[in-house]
Parts: structure tokens; sequence; C-alpha cells
């Protein structure tokens, strides 16, 4: 909770209180009679805000499940130590640093995907579109939507029971996918399907 400095001059003490009170700095549960509520969508911000920097001050000590959500730790980590470089890395890291892509903490998490040439093309292949130099828009939209990035992180698991996806690349990996990832094919990649897919 913010309050005015004890030093303050008394004058300038009722003018700081009565500018924490308008803008609401004062507002806090513990605050009886300036408690906030759903409308103060401000004090709410902020509030989110630091439940965020509290959870992200310890997140490198957490291990491997959480690390890769430090912000700058989790881009350096795609970037440089996993040695996706600057093609590969579009996809996760797409967004300012300041923000976490859905993309890069779908694929983060899961080690077998992020360490993984073949599948990082595929991702690539399928939800980056490289004219406009952004992702496609949709595959993170619905979980349960055909083709979503969610249905290939199944699909591709299911996948590492029969095939060794180390040893093939992004375009043997979709060549492997099911007909409802066809969409997210640009028209002009020539792949041929599996039979039986």
């Amino acid at each position: 909770m913010v309050r005015p400095h004890p030093s303050l001059a008394p004058g300038l003490a009722s003018k700081a209180q009565a500018t924490i009170g308008l803008t609401g700095l004062d507002r806090d549960p513990g605050n009886p009679g300036r408690v906030p509520t759903s409308a103060d969508k401000r004090w709410l911000r902020r509030q989110q805000a630091w439940e965020k920097a509290e959870h992200c001050r310890d997140i490198l000590a957490t291990g491997y499940r959480t690390g890769h959500r430090h912000l700058l730790v989790g881009a350096y980590l795609v970037y440089t130590v996993y040695g996706w470089g600057e093609e590969l890395s579009r996809l996760p890291l797409h967004t300012s640093l300041a923000i976490e892509s859905t993309f890069h903490h779908e694929i983060a998490t899961r080690q077998s995907f992020i360490t993984n040439r073949g599948i990082m093309e595929a991702l690539h292949i399928l939800y980056y579109d490289d004219a406009q130099n952004k992702p496609k828009r949709g595959p993170i939209m619905n979980k349960n939507a055909p083709g979503s990035l969610y249905r290939f992180i199944d699909v591709v698991q299911q996948l590492d029971v029969t095939y060794d996806l180390y040893s093939m690349s992004g375009a043997e990996i979709v060549s492997h996918l099911p007909v409802e990832f066809s969409h997210w094919i640009e028209a002009q990649m020539k792949i041929p399907r599996q039979a039986g897919a």
C-alpha cells in the first residue's frame, strides 16, 4: 500500500494523501474501507503484475519444467543453447521479450520437442508464415481444433512411440501427420503423404 512519506510537511502530506486516494493507490485487501472491487481495473492490473513479478523472481531455481519461463533465459536457451538460431527461433520467440508466447511455453515445456530439430522444423512449416514474418493465425485459439498446436503435440507424442523423431526432418514428420493438418501446409510445399495417413 502507498502512503505519504512521513517527512512531508503537513500541507503536502494532505495533498499527497488526497492524490493517493484519488488514484486508488491506497486500495488494499487489508485496508478497511478501501478494499478494491472488480471495478478497480488499475488496482487489479497492478496486482496481476505484482503476482507475475513474484512468480518470476525465483523461477530459475525451480528446475527445467518452469525455468524456460524466465523471459530472458528462455529466449537465450531457444536461440543459443538449443542452437535454433534465427530461422527456427522465429515461431517460439515471435513476441516481444516482455511476453512469453504460447508457442514458446508449449514447446519449451516439452524437452523432447525443444531439443528436436525435426519437430522444430515441422512446427515452422505448419505454423509460421515466412512471407508475413509472423505465426499463422489460429493454431493456438482452440485447444481441440483440428490441426491446432495442441493436436500437433498429441499427435507427435503418439508418433514418437513408433518413429525415431530425432532422425527425421520436419518435412518427414509433417508427411506423417493426419489430414487435419493439411490446411496449415503452404500450397507450394510438396510433401508426399504417407499411405493411410
